[in-house]
């Protein structure tokens, strides 16, 4: 892909590939605290058993994929598929540092090849890119026989060293090949490309042996199978490859033309001038435009050639499991919900995953979000039953493979997450949980089935609290019920902030797995709750819901969000804290983080944006050319007039003067789907309205961030909902903890900064008159004269004293009117900080009529000292009040205002507050002058920052 050239804008480089805009430096703490959620979230991915060969002896290997806690990207590892194998250490397969924001996909093991003239055993063929464009290439990878004379170095092969694999590049062009199948019996290969015109997502089929002396880029060309002109109109076309028959003689495609659209053909590949032909299911009861197969695998029976096990919507609201024969063209009922089937187990939810054996059907259902798998035996005492299988664990998202690939249909092996670790490899033999089928009402069936783990491919155990998901519905505007996914810290007993994140799609679902790295920091270490809305649109809870927000009806979703507010509000106030909502989302859910701060900024606090759509009219028109009909079909045709005005009406960015609240966006530069383009439009728009936003920009990104160096979610993403939930306007007014380890503090600093931060928890705005901002130069000088607590209630009005009892109760967090200890313990915790316990010490002491230290009525039991409010108030007054007036300040700043604009040079406050008077030393200054308060072209807005500071008025009106 070539180099995106961006806008010249004065990004900052805090690191090698990363460009920011109007972004702070992340606390040191933040990203310490982050680093044992991101080690629990390494899991470990199957790609798929190794394929035999005759002369192999002993069992087939198992391909995983799994991030090392020293590398930035994936690698590929090997392991053996028996718990009981000597040998403990993953096999490393991959150890090329090409591509940066690369993905490995389609990882499908094979016997063989012999492109290169001599037979090439073993393997894979697999697709990647190397920088996020998801411009995926054809790549082969294989080890040397050690009976054979190796292939000679290749000049399109990878330096995979140290790693005995070696890794050869098979395409390399500007096209995508998004898909590739491979027979059962390898002799063919059938993948898409955009090659034949650069837009349409075409079907090729080739050989791996006996293919002749023919290629281009080491492949065999292939076989177009789906011709440019079939049933194309005026838009593009995207096939997807869904099996090939046991005989090698058909192929089964499907067009998918939208995500509720998605016919399928069959095509008889054994004949050289075979057309796609539609495949209509009998009796469907759905309409045409509303029928999607997405699964649909042939027989692996060798007297079953013609049978097809499909999971389709043709009959209904769900996804179900059928048998369709191509030559009797009839159908069998599985899984179909409703009476007029006669289904052999009716399940009404939707069914994925379907892997056909010789011996046995397998599949799983998303029931509210939790997957359950069920088996149907094709033979033995069990033939012909739908049976639930029931694991010995816990298990909230799974997906599985077997190895009949190498005739073992009742080897399983199964990647489970669940709500406390990340995926794990367990697996099971299917013949042993057939022995004991329980029978429960309505003749359902289950069997209970035991794991074992595969112990080199266990997740980490978290060193830290993990809560399972909470399932509530709440009703919409329309009194449509909206399932939402909720985790509560406190066990949804005290009010505490909420991160509502919105999942991308639109047809996606956020499900009961465990979750990014940083759910668990927002859960532990900033006591906030998550809410995981499946606003309308999303998938899982049938076509109807899944078709709710399509073209006129989109903003329906974000009303949704909208219903959610107002539920928290009226009926969740003893458990969330309404005025400090978040929200958060990715890709679809980035445009929904923006349209929910252009509809309810009043009602939120900020929101965090990743890939997001702002613009639908630009999205529709930029977006990949082989996606751009799938995406009209949901979004809608913005070539329609009538449509490409609705879309401008609704479109976040004609709106950005509605958001009001703080946002921050990141996006990767390479990002074919949304173009980082309308990033930076937003951000452009945001800032001029004055409202705070920041921007990042990974390089060699696309849609999803996949180096952990560039996991904006870990820092950016997090310092923010560390804003959001803790201190949004203290830390971005202070800058002390950014740039100094808490050592560093002084000590009454230190609690004046917690007090602050603990203060802004409960601001619903900037305050107007408090600021962190003070310098440790003038703290140094405070008078113990004014540390007597009578009197101190008169100094503030009753507003002031009512904010500073809420930030003093989130403090006192066991309520009993002081603050002791470990309620100071607790706080610290929340804001990522560990103080010694000498600092503790000083805390305590340190304080509106406490004894003084080194004497001997120094108090020795922590439980009997602490803070109350009235000598919280006393400090806080004590702090405020020193500063000059309101007044002064301005005057003081006036004598560099030669325009009277109310601005002032960095530079001369800088050479100003380092020359004269109190000195304050670099630190300081800088802590200042990169607040807010200062522009990109370094003008310092002194009158705002100090109508802010408010401090110290001369009458006695003090504003609001």
């Amino acid at each position: 892909m070539t180099e995106k050239i961006l806008p010249d804008l004065p990004f900052a480089r805090p690191t090698e590939k990363i460009k920011t805009l109007d972004v702070p430096p992340i606390n040191d703490n933040i990203t310490e605290g982050l680093k044992k959620y991101q080690e629990a979230a390494r899991g470990y991915l199957f790609r798929g058993f190794e394929k035999l060969r005759e002369e192999d002896t002993g069992p087939a290997r198992i391909y995983i994929a799994h991030r090392p806690s020293t590398e930035q990207v994936i690698q590929l590892f090997r392991i053996p598929s028996y718990p009981g194998s000597a040998t403990s250490e993953l096999e490393r397969v991959t150890c090329f540092n090409l591509g940066t924001g690369r993905s490995i996909n389609r990882f499908t093991p094979i016997a063989g090849d012999d492109w290169h003239g001599v037979w090439r055993p073993g393997g894979a063929l697999f697709v990647m890119d190397l920088d996020g464009s998801e411009v995926w290439q054809l790549w082969r990878i294989w080890e040397d026989r050690q009976d054979q004379t190796p292939i000679p170095r290749l000049e399109s092969e990878l330096d995979n060293t140290p790693a005995t694999h070696r890794v050869e590049r098979l395409t390399n062009d500007l096209h995508r090949y998004a898909q590739i199948l491979v027979s059962h019996s390898n002799k063919v290969l059938v993948y898409t490309s955009t090659k034949e015109n650069g837009t349409d997502t075409l079907v090729y089929v080739t050989g791996l042996v006996n293919y002749g002396p023919v290629r281009e880029n080491g492949i065999s060309a292939g076989r177009l199978i789906t011709p440019t002109s079939f049933d194309k109109g005026n838009t593009s076309i995207w096939w997807s490859i869904l099996s090939i028959s046991i005989d090698d003689k058909f192929v089964v495609l499907a067009q998918r033309k939208s995500s509720s659209h998605q016919p399928l053909y069959i095509v008889n590949i054994s004949e050289s001038n075979s057309a796609p032909i539609l495949i209509n299911l009998p009796g469907a009861t759905s309409p045409e435009e509303e029928i999607a197969t997405g699964y649909a695998t042939f027989s692996k029976n060798l007297d079953e050639p013609n049978i097809l096990y499909l999971i389709t919507t043709a009959y209904g609201d769900f996804e179900s499991v059928v048998t369709y024969d191509i030559q009797s063209h009839s159908v069998i009922h599985i899984t179909t919900p409703g009476a007029s089937f006669s289904a052999i187990r009716s399940i009404p939810w939707d069914t994925e995953s379907l892997d056909v054996t010789n011996d046995y059907i397998y599949f799983t259902a998303n029931v509210d979000g939790w997957d359950v798998m069920f088996v149907y035996p094709l033979v033995g005492d069990h033939k012909g039953r739908v049976i639930e299988l029931k694991f010995d664990k816990e298990v909230c998202g799974l997906s599985f493979i077997t190895n009949s690939g190498n005739g073992e249909p009742w080897n399983v092996l199964i990647g489970e997450a669940n709500s406390r670790t990340a995926s794990s490899l367990h697996s099971f033999d299917v013949r042993d949980a057939l022995k004991n089928v329980q029978s429960h009402e309505d003749n359902k069936f289950l069997a209970e089935v035991t794991l074992t783990a595969l112990p080199q491919a266990q997740a980490l155990n978290p060193e830290y609290q993990t809560l399972p998901p909470q399932l509530l519905r709440y009703k919409s505007f329309d009194e449509l019920e909206v399932p939402v996914m909720y985790y509560h810290p406190e066990e949804r007993r005290k009010a505490v902030p909420l991160v509502i994140s919105i999942h991308g799609g639109p047809a996606s679902q956020a499900s009961s797995l465990t979750r990014a790295p940083i759910h668990g920091y927002i859960l532990n270490e900033l006591n906030c709750a998550i809410m995981y809305p499946n606003v309308r649109g999303s998938s899982g809870y049938g076509k109807h819901y899944m078709a709710l927000d399509d073209v006129e009806k989109r903003e329906d979703s974000v009303k949704d969000i909208g219903a959610l507010l107002d539920h928290i509000k009226k009926n969740m106030a003893n458990e969330i804290l309404p005025d400090r909502i978040a929200v958060i989302g990715g890709s679809y859910g980035g445009y929904m983080v923006y349209a929910c701060l252009v509809h309810f900024s009043p009602q939120l606090r900020c929101g965090v944006a990743a890939c997001p759509i702002g613009d639908w009219n630009a999205f529709l028109k930029n977006t990949a050319k082989y996606r751009q009909a799938h995406r009209r079909k949901e979004y809608g045709d913005e070539t329609d007039p009538v449509i490409a005005e609705y879309l401008k009406k609704i479109s976040p960015l004609n709106h950005a003067e509605k958001i009001s609240i703080p946002l921050i966006t990141g996006h990767g530069e390479n990002d074919t789907r949304v173009p980082v383009e309308e990033a930076i439009h937003m951000w452009d728009m945001v800032k001029k309205n004055g409202v705070h936003t920041e921007l990042v920009i990974a390089e060699k990104e696309g849609h999803i961030f996949r180096q952990t160096a560039f996991k904006w979610e870990m820092g950016c993403m997090t310092n923010l909902s560390r804003d959001l939930v803790s201190s949004f306007v203290s830390s971005k007014l202070s800058l002390i903890s950014n740039s100094r380890p808490p050592h560093h503090y002084q000590e009454t600093e230190l609690l004046l900064q917690l007090c602050y931060n603990t203060f802004s928890l409960n601001m619903p705005r900037y305050p107007d008159h408090l600021t962190p901002t003070s310098t440790p130069s003038k703290l140094k000088q405070k008078s113990r004269a004014r540390r007597e607590p009578s009197g101190v209630f008169s100094l503030f009005q009753t507003p002031q004293i009512q904010q500073f009892k809420e930030a003093f109760s989130l403090i006192d967090q066991d309520g009993d009117g002081i603050v002791s200890e470990q309620d100071l313990k607790g706080i610290f915790a929340s804001l990522g900080l560990t103080p010694s316990k000498e600092l503790f010490e000083d805390l305590l002491n340190d304080r509106p009529g406490s004894h003084q230290r080194g004497t001997t009525n120094d108090l020795d039991d922590s439980s009997v000292r602490g803070v109350n409010f009235t000598m919280f108030l006393t400090m806080m007054g004590e702090h405020l009040f020193e500063f000059d007036t309101e007044a002064e300040l301005i005057e003081a700043f006036e004598c560099f205002d030669e325009n009277d604009s109310g601005l002032v040079k960095c530079d001369d406050v800088r050479r100003w507050l380092s020359e004269v008077g109190e000195r304050m030393d670099k630190d300081e200054i800088d802590r200042l002058l990169k607040g807010p308060f200062t522009d990109r072209d370094g003008n310092f807005n002194y009158r705002e920052w100090v109508k802010v500071l408010r401090v110290n008025a001369e009458t006695d009106d003090v504003a609001d």
